[in-house]
């Protein structure tokens, strides 16, 4: 996955993401149109290359808070609700199977699991129950975490940022 300007992929989903956000709310008050499309264009393909997709589900909620959330849509909000609710109840006993869709490795379990942050935050809680006062100390779930039984070796830190105060 794409590095460069950021340590990982996810910061270069999340910095795209910002820049997707700016750019769709400044559109009337930004420079030409040819400027905004080409930003707005590198900006979208960064989001995808990173394969960032927290960020992603978020670019496309605060979107469409931003964009239909006034009173005059809500009739329009409503009908969209309506036609998600569908949607989702027609792909409801395919549910597996759009996992494995979304999934990077081709496993239901990936998305289920939220790639395996379930054992981790459990394992964080654990290790975190036997010093609750003192703790272990900021950061040091990189080297707790790798040796805990269980866990994966690439279990380097809590992916949660209350979990990594703990």
């Amino acid at each position: 996955r794409m590095r460069g300007i950021s340590p990982t992929a996810n910061a270069v989903g999340s910095m795209a993401g910002i820049g997707i956000l700016l750019v769709s709310m400044y559109w009337n008050r930004l420079g030409p149109r040819w400027m905004m499309v080409t930003m707005l264009a590198v900006t979208i393909l960064a989001l995808l290359l990173s394969q960032s997709r927290t960020t992603m589900v978020t670019v496309a909620i605060v979107l469409l808070a931003y964009h239909w959330g006034n009173f005059r849509r809500i009739p329009f909000m409503l009908i969209g609700v309506a036609l998600a609710t569908m949607v989702f109840l027609f792909v409801l006993p395919y549910l597996e199977d759009v996992f494995v869709l979304l999934s990077r490795s081709g496993q239901a379990s990936e998305i289920t699991t939220g790639t395996n942050r379930a054992a981790i935050w459990v394992a964080v809680l654990e290790v975190w129950s036997d010093r609750p006062l003192q703790g272990w100390g900021f950061g040091s779930t990189l080297f707790i975490l790798p040796t805990y039984s269980g866990l994966f070796s690439a279990a380097a830190h809590a992916h949660n940022n209350m979990l990594e105060i703990l």
